[in-house]
């Protein structure tokens, strides 16, 4: 029979090549172990005092509709704060009235959308000096076509 072998001539797997240290991460002292236990401890009964408020209240359901309800409140406000105000007819009418009482010689005209009233004589006037705005900033512009 062959000798029993020594550790020294034992294979080379056997053998780690690096020592073996514990993660610090693994290594909780007494107290952290404590602090996490309690604090996972008491999650669970904030979980479990949520859950039953929930279905006080009609569960999942009713929560997600008024969630949802809330968003469409807040993109409805979002909606009227970025688009402009679209005329009801309303509008319309109150322009119909304010026609009748304006002096007849005069003529409504709108100039970068601003609606003002201009004499009934003067309108071809007006729209001459237009055309001249429009003429001298045409040539001011240099059109390489």
């Amino acid at each position: 029979p062959s000798p029993p072998r020594s550790p020294q001539n034992a294979p080379a797997f056997m053998n780690p090549r690096r020592l073996f240290k514990p993660s610090p991460l693994l290594q909780r002292s007494r107290e952290d172990t404590r602090t996490a236990r309690r604090d996972l401890f008491l999650k669970k009964v904030q979980n479990g005092r949520l859950d039953k408020t929930m279905a006080a209240r009609g569960g999942e359901d009713e929560m997600m509709r008024m969630v949802y309800v809330a968003e469409q409140k807040r993109w409805e406000r979002n909606l009227e704060r970025a688009a402009p105000r679209i005329g009801t007819g309303e509008e319309e009418l109150e322009v119909e009235e304010e026609v009748d009482e304006v002096d007849p010689t005069l003529e409504l005209v709108c100039k970068t959308n601003d609606w003002f009233w201009v004499p009934g004589d003067g309108f071809d006037e007006y729209l001459d000096m237009d055309g001249a705005e429009l003429e001298d900033l045409l040539s001011q512009m240099d059109l390489d076509v």
